[in-house]
């Protein structure tokens, strides 16, 4: 905001500046002017910090978000800039627009509170699965993580157990399962904001994010896998549409999120395209793509709770 053009934001940067507000011309803002105007937004900007805002403030321009308007002549920190692609209005209520900037570790610190551990029995075995929350009160996981499954009372979001409404809402046919909520449950959780879907592109970098069962380990633990898409679009005998990645999903990732690098969710994970048994596998790693979670969803009346993005 502080490099856009809204009359009102300037009014306020250019008072702080003890600067007026051309009458006549946009004249763009430098990273001085913002290095000057952060103390009154409570953030230090002396030593080393002033150096990390104007490297900041450089990816920001890389990735597009910020372009570069010229120089003031003052020789320290002169670079000046405008708002580029500026953010879009779906992801405006978070902080995921910036992780092409900030890479992979916000995606897990942004989302790890809003992905699913589900647990329950099914034959007497335990097992467990990954789940995305939407909102105040929906789930989204995959329809197998749950079919015949008796789930446990509670499921936990960034380790905390809320309580879950009823049985879960599965799709006769798409791999796709809605979980209703405790709102009040949810509501102790950190539910991420501004959280959007589109479909997954060629070579697109994603990261899953789940709740795979660790050999010896006391307790449940987030895990992290990157990798990328190696097919945007494939069709299965067994039916529907899916896209292919090469980051490692493994039992208990299903349902789980898949993320690329521009903050957004393609789909979720869903399950793994093998040889036949006996021969050596080499398997594709599959997830639901956000098309056919939207047509899946819309089939079941609940397409309002997936936020796709919308680019008109």
């Amino acid at each position: 905001m502080f490099f856009s053009v809204n009359a009102e934001v300037r009014q306020i940067v250019y008072g702080v500046l003890d600067r007026r507000l051309p009458a006549d011309r946009i004249e763009p803002l430098s990273v001085m002017d913002l290095i000057l105007f952060l103390p009154h937004e409570g953030i230090e900007t002396t030593g080393r910090r002033a150096a990390d805002i104007d490297a900041l403030v450089a990816r920001l321009a890389a990735a597009g978000i910020l372009v570069e308007a010229g120089t003031t002549g003052s020789g320290l920190f002169e670079r000046t800039y405008l708002v580029g692609t500026g953010i879009h209005t779906s992801q405006a209520l978070g902080t995921l627009w910036i992780t092409p900037v900030l890479g992979p570790e916000l995606i897990v610190d942004t989302l790890m509170s809003n992905v699913a551990h589900i647990t329950g029995t099914k034959e007497g075995e335990v097992l467990g699965g990954s789940g995305i929350l939407l909102d105040d009160r929906h789930v989204l996981t995959a329809a197998h993580v749950v079919t015949d499954m008796h789930l446990d009372q509670e499921l936990h979001l960034g380790g905390i157990p809320v309580g879950i409404v009823g049985g879960p809402i599965v799709h006769p046919e798409v791999d796709v399962a809605v979980i209703e909520l405790n709102v009040a449950g949810v509501a102790q959780a950190s539910r991420t904001q501004g959280l959007v879907f589109r479909d997954p592109g060629w070579a697109d970098r994603v990261t899953l994010l789940g709740y795979p069962p660790i050999p010896t380990a006391r307790e449940a633990s987030l895990t992290v896998q990157t990798g990328e898409v190696v097919n945007p679009d494939v069709s299965a005998f067994t039916g529907g549409r899916h896209f292919l990645f090469s980051a490692i999903a493994r039992p208990g990732n299903s349902g789980g999120p898949v993320v690329a690098t521009d903050g957004r969710l393609l789909g979720i994970v869903t399950r793994e395209f093998s040889s036949e048994t006996g021969k050596p596998s080499h398997p594709f790693f599959a997830g639901l793509p956000t098309g056919q979670l939207h047509e899946a969803l819309s089939e079941l009346g609940l397409a309002a709770i997936l936020p796709v993005e919308m680019w008109d």
